[in-house]
């Protein structure tokens, strides 16, 4: 590939600064989201983030990667433990305490207004409506409030309830859990991992805008970084797939031509190929006639 730390295109500083940038903008504040239209966005925004607040919590807590003790001093206190190492302490009615025990509550009231924002999307916007289909559109967002009504409804038993009903709601919430992580890979869940890739591809875009331009060999103009001209043909290369062009001017391969000439080279060819075969069936016809 093209980019590399030794290469004079390769700006690290300002590289970095892009993809902070992009963090902030596209993944935390989902900007892009919010230019289609608020309501979309103020969904996306509020499942994001009670996904995230709720994975920051429960993971680190499953894997023993922080956990609270009281120390026999202060049996009125918390202490953070964090990977072995006592972090932070706090007294248990302190507002601190409030929030980090009480953050999958906000979690899931987060998820909940956001797919309720979703839903009616959903089931008013027609040309949403046309296009969705149960498992890539529905199911995720039942699953997401399965979930959250479910992890709700245990802090409403053991905090007001005396533990009532505990553990049913807790074995019906880790089905709903794990079904979840199951259908991570297949459906709009994948989401999770792909939204971070796509930093890695923006900083290509980039580093390609700003470099030398690929201009098409057969209209001139440029379409792309010469760059990803390059990249596309050693991969295709790799790959074993053969795109060289012969006797075609100027250009020697099929990635040097832009995406317009390549519509209008398909069209060329496929009259052609249409031409050629009325001309040999009225040649066949002559000859049966004579």
């Amino acid at each position: 590939m093209s980019i590399g730390i030794g290469d004079g295109n390769f700006f690290f500083p300002a590289n970095i600064f892009f993809l902070i940038r992009r963090l902030i903008t596209r993944i935390f504040l989902n900007s892009f989201i919010w230019r289609r239209n608020v309501l979309r966005g103020g969904a996306h925004w509020l499942i994001m983030w009670g996904c995230l607040i709720a994975a920051a919590i429960t993971f680190p807590l499953v894997f023993g990667w922080l956990y609270f003790i009281s120390p026999p001093e202060d049996p009125h206190s918390y202490q953070i433990i964090a990977f072995g190492f006592p972090v932070q302490t706090m007294k248990a009615e302190s507002l601190m305490a409030e929030l980090i025990f009480h953050g999958l509550v906000f979690a899931s009231f987060f998820v909940t207004v956001g797919v309720m924002l979703a839903m009616r999307r959903r089931m008013r916007d027609r040309d949403v409506a046309s296009t969705q289909t149960f498992e890539e559109d529905i199911l995720p967002l039942l699953m997401l409030f399965s979930i959250s009504i479910t992890g709700l409804m245990l802090t409403v038993s053991y905090t007001w309830l005396r533990g009532y009903g505990y553990d049913f709601l807790a074995g019906i919430h880790a089905i709903t859990v794990i079904m979840t992580l199951i259908w991570l890979p297949f459906g709009k869940f994948f989401h999770i991992f792909q939204r971070p890739a796509q930093l890695g591809v923006d900083l290509y875009r980039h580093i390609g805008n700003t470099d030398e331009q690929a201009h098409c060999a057969r209209c001139g103009e440029s379409f792309t970084s010469l760059m990803h001209v390059q990249d596309l043909i050693e991969v295709q290369k790799r790959l074993g797939y053969q795109y060289e062009l012969a006797g075609q001017g100027r250009a020697s391969h099929y990635q040097e031509i832009c995406p317009r000439c390549r519509r209008h080279m398909l069209g060329i060819a496929q009259g052609r190929l249409w031409s050629g075969r009325f001309w040999q069936h009225g040649i066949e016809e002559s000859e049966q006639r004579n």
